[in-house]
């Protein structure tokens, strides 16, 4: 997923590693995709399939417990909906239409969580330049 490789490209220019905090993003816009994603895939076998293939070490264990408490219905960091799925296609376990899971529901849930990255980090680009704004007049 693209908009997951431009959201940690603005983690770095921002000096923080993955995951995005999670104060990044719009309350109101995470209930939008959560939703959207529950709707095209009610049994949400698709993050269940991302989820059982995620790296069982423990460099999976943070991204696990993040998908394991979205699938749950608990609080969790909404960038780990787009880092676990560039994660797994990244390493060649997800296929474009995995075994028990419908394509629409892949489709789905893709773009609506690369809406969701890609509003965040325009939302928060936009604050920075704002911030820079205010910091660059101030001086002048």
């Amino acid at each position: 997923m693209l908009a997951w490789s431009a959201a940690e490209q603005l983690l770095s220019v921002v000096g923080k590693t993955s995951p995005c905090p999670p104060e990044w993003f719009k309350v109101d816009k995470v209930q939008v995709v959560v939703e959207h994603i529950r709707k095209v895939d009610p049994q949400l076998s698709f993050y269940d399939f991302v989820l059982n293939h995620l790296d069982p070490g423990n460099k999976g264990k943070g991204a696990r417990k993040q998908l394991a408490a979205f699938i749950c219905g608990e609080p969790f960091n909404p960038s780990y909906l787009a880092s676990t799925v560039r994660h797994v296609f990244a390493h060649g376990t997800l296929t474009s239409t995995p075994k028990g899971v419908k394509a629409g529901a892949v489709e789905g849930c893709c773009n609506k969580v690369a809406d969701l990255m890609l509003w965040t980090i325009d939302d928060k680009f936009a604050e920075m330049v704002a911030q820079a704004k205010h910091t660059y007049s101030a001086t002048t």
